[in-house]
């Protein structure tokens, strides 16, 4: 075989694999992309996925907020015994655990509880500044509850409205919760 020969059949295998190794790279290409498009699905579906689940978990941690609330606010007809016997204050630092897991937050644990008492003996949960708590309380006033009372069972305050002095109630209030909190007025 001469020289020639040689050049030309060295030609003809590295044509052939040539066209192997094209027809390989085209192969692994289209494999390539076909796996970009099912990334990019999935991609997409768990985007999806993520949207719907930090929904319900707004609506969880909505739904749970509501229920220590709940805890909160039906505990405080029970009395003392009864909170104590089945420890509505750990139930309720229980939701609170579960919420600051679900949102990274960390809620108030200890903060004393203060409510705003109406006339018919149901409750407002007083939550916030100061003023947040005043504003609350100057809203149920306007809705006309005005022999109710603001306590903290926590810290065994009470302070009742006269209907008469409202203005005196009021700041009394103020002054008092002020003190409590260690907010300055």
């Amino acid at each position: 075989m001469n020289k020639q020969s040689k050049a030309l059949r060295l030609a003809d295998i590295l044509e052939s694999w040539k066209g192997a190794v094209s027809n390989e790279a085209a192969a692994e290409l289209r494999r390539l992309h076909q796996s970009e498009r099912e990334a990019w699905r999935y991609s997409n579906e768990l985007e999806q996925e993520h949207k719907r689940l930090h929904e319900v978990n707004a609506e969880l941690v909505e739904a749970l907020n509501e229920a220590a609330d709940e805890i909160d606010h039906w505990g405080s007809y029970a009395s003392d015994y009864f909170r104590i016997k089945h420890d509505l204050a750990g139930s309720v630092r229980k939701v609170y655990a579960v919420i600051d897991r679900a949102t990274g937050k960390q809620q108030p644990k200890d903060a004393p509880i203060w409510y705003f008492m109406r006339d018919n003996h149901t409750f407002r949960k007083l939550t916030g500044t100061v003023d947040s708590m005043m504003a609350a309380v100057a809203e149920e006033i306007a809705d006309g509850y005005t022999s109710g009372s603001v306590f903290c069972r926590d810290l065994g305050i009470s302070i009742h409205c006269d209907y008469k002095n409202i203005a005196a109630f009021t700041e009394e209030c103020r002054a008092v919760i002020a003190k409590a909190t260690g907010e300055q007025q």
